[in-house]
């Protein structure tokens, strides 16, 4: 399927061309979805009928074992003289064939065969735990008391002279030998889970042995020993995938991650270290991946950084005086490069694999994204300055987004990891701008990004998104209130350092920017019905549009006390008493003509703190000229709020009988 106009192949649901920026007619667009809609359901219904035919054949493998125990049992089965043998199954049916119809099946035919019935029973049949004692913990305890065993013998042989090292040695690699020998017969003869631990005992032993023949014997060098722990590693990595069994994966994983440790001699090999984490890596998600093993991505993770922090912590030296160590480069570029990794790999995962489980594969793509960025920020500050840390989120967060895209313009339906990358990018781009920018313009940023999670939240219907971004607001709300109105902008007290208008158009953006977020998140929620928690009796709406009203209140009060204060500093009471009563009865019309009686019952209580504040406290601190303005502005203003109550009697009534009304049903 081409394009009309550039005739390149169209291969994904796009509304214009790819290529040349043809736009598609509403009517090929529409066919183009359907046709890439069913192509989607094809592909799933494939990769379902390959996992149908794997578990299938492995059910026909197991019958097939159980069908050569009972030829073996039914052929030791002895018949007396004069007994008739009887007749097999398939010469019994050629020979006589009912055709008679069906008998009806009885009632307590049916009860005898209830699910109930054979669930009973199957639990019945399932292991006890003393067989299950007998069967692994037994033979798993054995085969750790074997080992000992070993071990003990080569020291007794060493103190008593028997054998020498290289004895010593041997008989340690034929025991391991000889346990993976045995092992294999096991499994041959249907005795898996005995073979499986034996072959596990097998591996361990061949690691301690290559542990001993280094550091105890001497008997080979390091790279020796290294190259042969590796093989051992590879050798558990196949017969993993040759038994189908993860356990013998996550042994020879564990051997590969010890063998860096078990074979260190104090000296530091940065290159080598790393490349060998960095290909082991490769190979155990390879093998995670092929098997959909996903406790191999989660232990080589854990294993990767505990490495990589102990060789940190015993090898890198931090200097703190911009001296750039000569480990900096290798040290930074092989941990992003874990983190591409581990960023990546379960993305991949996720993407190609069909399984009800795969959510769980991105379960370490928020620890790794953290403690890579924590490290990665700790050798940069060392070295440079904080704003180079922003290069490494910038980076992760487009890491996210290129792999948000991929999904997106995939067509696959995976909304929920689509909007787990989405939050992981903005996570980064908030932590991006304290490092880029500096003073109100985080606070401008992250209002904005605040808005973008809402819209993106309610758009996609995550509340993961929107919890986000109410969180993002409050932060924000905090951090302007408590940081940038002190730090930033200089209010001390009742006055701003360096006079009212210092910083007055960035200190008015910043607080345009907040009201009009603050505002809109509660229009944007009002618009589409969002209600995050839908067993709270509080909607989101009056929850933004509340602190709204409160953001809004205290800024007015903040910037009337510091005009005053520098420019009528007598009137400044009188003006904060103003600014209540103005602002009670804003609110009393906005309460009236919406019929919002919670909102009258706060004008009230406004208007009744503003009085309190005018008889008790400041009429001793007012001039004669400024209490006279006071007392008649807030006058006039009362007498119009009870205007409004005559004027709205009818509206007002009808309201509070909706109220109670509402109350009783509930």
């Amino acid at each position: 399927m081409e394009c009309p106009r550039c005739q390149k192949a169209i291969t994904f649901l796009t509304k214009e061309c790819n290529h040349c920026q043809y736009a598609f007619k509403d009517v090929i667009y529409k066919k183009l979805s359907i046709y890439f809609g069913i192509l989607h359901e094809v592909d799933h219904l494939r990769s379902l009928s390959k996992d149908i035919f794997r578990s299938l054949e492995k059910l026909k493998q197991k019958a097939d074992l159980i069908e050569e125990d009972l030829v073996a049992e039914l052929k030791k089965i002895p018949f007396a003289v004069g007994e008739e043998k009887p007749v097999s199954v398939k010469s019994k049916a050629v020979e006589k064939i009912d055709v008679s119809p069906p008998k009806p099946v009885s009632v307590k035919v049916l009860e005898s065969v209830s699910p109930k019935k054979a669930l009973k029973k199957e639990d019945d049949d399932s292991p006890s735990f003393e067989v299950l004692l007998g069967q692994k913990w037994i033979l798993i305890v054995g085969i750790i008391t074997m080992v000992f065993g070993i071990g003990y013998f080569l020291k007794y042989s060493f103190d008593k002279g028997w054998i020498g090292p290289v004895g010593r040695v041997s008989l340690a690699y034929l025991w391991g030998i000889g346990f993976l020998i045995g092992g294999s017969i096991f499994q041959k003869r249907n005795y898996k889970t005995f073979g499986l631990f034996l072959i596990g005992g097998g591996i361990a032993v061949l690691y301690f042995s290559a542990f001993a023949a280094f550091q105890i014997y001497e008997l080979f060098g390091q790279t020796s020993s290294f190259g042969i722990m590796i093989l051992i590693t590879v050798l558990s990595m196949a017969l993993s995938l040759a038994y189908d069994e993860k356990w013998l994966a996550v042994l020879g994983m564990m051997g590969g991650f010890l063998t860096p440790i078990l074979l260190s001699t104090g000296q530091d090999n940065q290159i080598a270290l790393m490349t060998y984490i960095s290909i082991l890596n490769m190979g155990i998600l390879g093998v995670a991946f092929y098997k959909k093993w996903n406790l191999l991505n989660i232990l080589g993770f854990i294993a990767t950084y505990i490495i990589y922090i102990g060789w940190l912590l015993n090898h890198y030296t931090f200097h703190n005086t911009g001296i750039r160590s000569e480990k900096f480069w290798p040290a930074l570029l092989f941990l992003n490069g874990f983190y591409l990794i581990y960023s990546v790999i379960p993305f991949a995962y996720l993407f190609f694999r069909e399984n009800k489980e795969k959510l769980i594969s991105l379960a370490i793509v928020l620890p790794n994204s953290f403690i890579a960025f924590l490290l990665s920020f700790l050798l940069i500050i060392d070295h440079y300055p904080a704003e180079w840390v922003s290069v490494i989120a910038i980076g992760y967060a487009l890491t996210y987004l290129l792999m948000a895209t991929f999904l997106y313009r995939k067509g696959r339906q995976e909304l929920q990891t689509f909007v787990i990358l989405l939050s992981e990018a903005s996570l980064f781009l908030v932590i991006t701008v304290p490092l880029l920018v500096s003073e109100y313009w985080i606070t401008v940023f992250w209002l904005i990004q605040s808005l973008a999670l809402l819209w993106m939240g309610i758009k996609l219907k995550r509340h993961l998104l929107t919890i986000g971004a109410y969180t993002l607001l409050i932060i924000t709300v905090v951090k302007f209130w408590f940081y940038d109105y002190n730090t930033i902008f200089l209010f001390i007290g009742d006055r701003i350092d360096g006079g009212f208008t210092h910083l007055m158009a960035p200190r008015y953006l910043t607080i345009g920017f907040l009201l009009l977020v603050t505002f809109v998140f509660a229009v944007l929620i009002k618009k589409e019905r969002h209600q995050t928690f839908s067993d709270s009796d509080l909607k989101d709406e009056k929850l933004f549009y509340s602190l709204w009203i409160l953001v809004l209140f205290a800024i007015l009060n903040t910037e009337t006390i510091a005009f005053f204060h520098d420019y009528l500093p007598k009137a400044s009471l009188a003006a904060i008493s103003v600014l209540w009563a103005l602002f009670s009865i804003g609110l009393m019309v906005k309460g009236i003509i919406g019929n919002h009686i919670n909102i009258r019952r706060v004008a009230l209580i406004l208007f009744v703190l503003t009085l309190g504040k005018i008889f008790l406290f400041d009429m001793a601190r007012f001039s004669t000229p400024y209490r006279i303005v006071s007392f008649m502005i807030v006058g006039l203003i009362l007498i119009g709020t009870s205007w409004l109550y005559h004027r709205f009697k009818g509206k007002i009534n009808i309201s509070i009988t909706d109220d109670k009304d509402r109350e009783k049903d509930s």
